[in-house]
């Protein structure tokens, strides 16, 4: 398990490196076309120019051309696509992107290699327990396989595309971490919080949320679909998307679209649908969604070994990756044979002051439980025993059988004392 966090912590931690590179890395002033969008107010966006030399400086990290003379103007040749100036610079910031990229690259395909050789120890079979209680490590070999796409990307000079693919590879990745964590007495309580109401909480919430959202959206684009001027309720995308900002509070922008309708009857009618919408949706639904994840925390707070059914769950999965000829090497280490040739798994119970005070007291409770059971047996077999004053067929026989007797009456009480001793309060933990 620690051998795999820190191979995973030092793979995120050359892609985050990686990261960095890339948004120092800038792309050469000769490639960059300013384009007004107003002149009046000077402003301007900046585009890649649409040359090769441009679209693929990504891959001309090692040794660029200087695009530019010694009098900023550019001079190309009708016979060849590159620059006439041939002086090369040394650029190190495309060096170390084109470096750190390569080993992303590779330890993703390492990583991707590593999933294959485990699917055979499970005969290439999808186990459920696994995927079900890892959904990170899904997510991680999905941003493998992005990784590995940018390679085809970025050798055909499709810029857009690499940005897309490195932009839900960081995503996909960085989860990853949650697996690690959830072994830890510290965060592994917390990890389960987030799994939980992910998979209980949002989810139902965002059925019930959804089934707002379709209603009341599709009737405020009905209401504007047919006025001309410009509104946030113009289309069913931009609805959508307006009432979803209505349910994080940005009221005061989606409110001011009913004052250009030119209908009065409808601006009413429009104003009435918006107000029950935040009534029902962002009050009610919104506040319903804290009040189920105060529950779920609540719920998980109190199991105070959850860290250790985590731990257990990680031993589990971590043990499905290993061959079987592996785990029975392995196991030799941590077991000790016994003398009939099994193998054992000797542990030892680490308890608190407190732990060990109330077993204490459950073994001096448990002691007195014995006592008070076998108490009315033990008067019953002296009343027995007791010789009658008043009889006078009483013989020394009976003396013996009474002593007899009260010695077998000794005798349990010990045996409850001896398998008191020998009781596993370990079990009571």
């Amino acid at each position: 398990f620690f051998q795999r966090m820190g191979i995973f912590a030092f793979y995120f931690a050359i892609c985050f490196l990686a990261l960095i590179v890339r948004g120092y890395y800038r792309v050469p002033q000769s490639c960059i076309i300013k384009d007004p969008i107003d002149k009046e107010e000077d402003k301007w966006k900046s585009i890649i120019a649409d040359r090769p030399e441009c679209k693929c400086h990504y891959t001309n990290f090692f040794w660029q051309l200087a695009l530019f003379d010694s009098n900023n103007a550019t001079n190309f040749n009708s016979s060849t696509k590159y620059v006439s100036n041939r002086k090369r610079h040394f650029d190190l910031l495309g060096l170390a992107l084109n470096f750190l990229d390569g080993l992303s690259i590779l330890g993703s395909m390492l990583y991707l290699i590593i999933t294959v050789r485990e699917f055979s120890y499970q005969h290439f079979k999808l186990d459920y327990f696994i995927y079900v209680n890892d959904p990170t490590r899904i997510l991680f070999l999905f941003s493998c396989i992005l990784t590995l796409a940018m390679i085809p990307a970025r050798i055909t000079c499709s810029i857009a595309v690499d940005d897309i693919l490195c932009t839900y590879a960081i995503l996909s990745r960085a989860p990853y971490f949650f697996f690690f964590c959830r072994g830890f007495r510290t965060t592994g309580p917390f990890v389960v919080m987030i799994y939980t109401m992910i998979r209980g909480d949002l989810l139902r919430f965002c059925l019930i949320f959804f089934v707002f959202m379709v209603g009341f959206s599709q009737a405020l684009h009905v209401l504007f679909v047919r006025i001309e001027c410009e509104n946030d309720f113009a289309t069913v995308i931009k609805t959508f998307f307006r009432m979803f900002c209505v349910t994080l509070q940005q009221i005061a922008d989606a409110y001011k679209n009913f004052y250009l309708h030119p209908n009065m009857g409808i601006q009413v009618i429009g104003k009435v649908c918006f107000v029950t919408y935040i009534v029902t949706a962002a009050v009610l639904l919104v506040n319903m969604l804290i009040a189920m994840m105060g529950n779920t925390y609540a719920m998980v707070n109190e199991r105070k070994k959850e860290w250790l059914r985590q731990w257990a769950k990680i031993m589990l999965i971590v043990e499905q990756s290993v061959s079987r000829e592996e785990r029975l090497a392995q196991q030799s280490n941590y077991s000790k044979r016994m003398p009939d040739g099994s193998r054992v798994l000797v542990t030892r119970l680490i308890q608190t002051p407190d732990e060990r005070l109330t077993i204490e007291n459950m073994r001096v409770d448990y002691y007195h439980q014995l006592q008070r059971h076998l108490e009315p047996e033990s008067v019953s077999i002296h009343s027995k025993t007791k010789p009658s004053v008043s009889s006078s067929h009483q013989n020394s026989s009976t003396r013996v059988n009474g002593a007899a007797k009260v010695k077998r009456d000794v005798l349990r009480n010990q045996h409850a004392q001896e398998s008191f001793s020998s009781f596993d309060t370990t079990a009571l933990i």
